[in-house]
């Protein structure tokens, strides 16, 4: 103490210089306590990245990675897909002709009750005017279609029965009919 009266007096009272050490203190536990958790959040990423019943685990990963690349690798996008169809169908157009054709002949065989009429739509051109020209008409058929059919598969039974009893001695001994009908003739001699 000065004899002057002035007094340096250092304030210990709970506001003072021990309020100061005590935030010290407390931000360096508080820094600690958030170190120590940014450390074990490290730690437990780490684990998760080795443990395989993790949804991190590095194995997972890349076999996620190697998916995703050879998706985009091998299997391609919707536009590109129709793209290329719409280009297909395009240049082969002339398919949807065919397949109007073939289902007309399937309507002659399974006597659906119309009568084929096979079209094809020809494109305008300098020599002739474009649309559907007609190939086969098959309508004069239609009243006499089950007589027809009729004596078609009576002539396709006759020569099948007709093959089969030529070949019957063939087929008894065990010989391949088809090698009886194939000859080949080397040097004149049969």
């Amino acid at each position: 103490m000065d004899e002057g009266g002035d007094t340096d007096s250092t304030d210990f009272s709970s506001g003072g210089v021990f309020s100061w050490i005590k935030e010290g203190l407390d931000s360096i536990v508080s820094g600690f306590k958030e170190g120590l958790g940014n450390i074990f959040n490290v730690v437990k990423d780490i684990l998760s990245y080795i443990n395989p019943f993790s949804d991190n685990f590095f194995g997972k990963k890349i076999i996620e990675l190697l998916s995703d690349l050879l998706k985009t690798l091998f299997i391609p996008d919707k536009e590109s897909f129709t793209a290329i169809t719409d280009m297909v169908s395009e240049k082969l157009s002339f398919i949807d002709s065919i397949k109007i054709a073939v289902n007309s002949i399937n309507d002659l065989i399974s006597n659906s009750g119309t009568s084929p009429k096979i079209t094809i739509n020809i494109p305008e051109s300098k020599y002739w005017n474009g649309g559907n020209v007609t190939i086969i008409d098959m309508s004069w058929y239609k009243p006499f279609k089950a007589y027809g059919d009729l004596i078609l598969t009576g002539f396709i039974y006759v020569f099948f029965i007709w093959r089969v009893w030529i070949n019957l001695p063939n087929t008894i001994n065990g010989i391949s009919s088809v090698g009886s009908s194939i000859s080949i003739n080397k040097g004149g001699r049969e």
